[in-house]
C-alpha cells in the first residue's frame, strides 16, 4: 500500500513540472506599436525632379510620402514582428476607406542604424532609407 502512494505522489510532482518545461515562446510573436529601432524620420534616394521619398515611423503611426504621388499615406494601429533583421509592420489606412481601414503589410529590412530596405504594397515607396 506505501508503494502504490509513493508512485501516486511522484507521477502527480512529475506532472506538475511538464507544463513549464513543455512551453516556448514563439519568434512570431505580435507586438503593439513600432519598434523602437525603426522610429525617426527617413529619407529615400534622389530620384527624378530631385524629389525624395520620405518616411516617417512614430510608437503608433507610419507615414510614408512618394515622389510619384502628391498625397501622403499613413497607417496606424500597428503592429510588429522580428525575424532576424527583419520587421513586418502592420497596421491600418483610414484614408478613404471603409470603417475598418485597409490592411498595410510593410517589410523592413535593417541594415545598420542609419540604413534600411522598405519593401510595401504600396506605391512608390519601395526602396532603400537612410536617416
Amino acid at each position: 500500500m506505501m508503494k502504490g502512494k509513493g508512485l501516486l505522489i511522484a507521477a502527480l510532482s512529475a506532472a506538475m513540472f511538464v507544463p513549464a518545461f513543455g512551453t516556448s515562446t514563439s519568434a512570431a510573436t505580435w507586438h503593439s506599436g513600432a519598434p523602437s529601432a525603426l522610429r525617426g524620420n527617413w529619407q529615400g534616394s534622389k530620384h527624378a525632379g530631385g524629389r525624395y521619398s520620405t518616411l516617417s515611423i512614430s510608437k503608433s503611426k507610419f507615414t510614408y510620402h512618394s515622389w510619384e504621388t502628391p498625397d501622403p499615406g499613413s497607417a496606424s494601429k500597428l503592429q510588429y514582428k522580428k525575424s532576424g533583421s527583419t520587421y513586418t509592420i502592420t497596421g491600418r489606412q483610414y484614408d478613404n476607406a471603409p470603417a475598418s481601414g485597409y490592411k498595410e503589410t510593410y517589410k523592413i529590412k535593417v541594415y545598420s542604424h542609419s540604413k534600411i530596405y522598405l519593401k510595401s504594397n504600396a506605391y512608390g515607396i519601395n526602396g532603400y532609407y537612410y536617416k
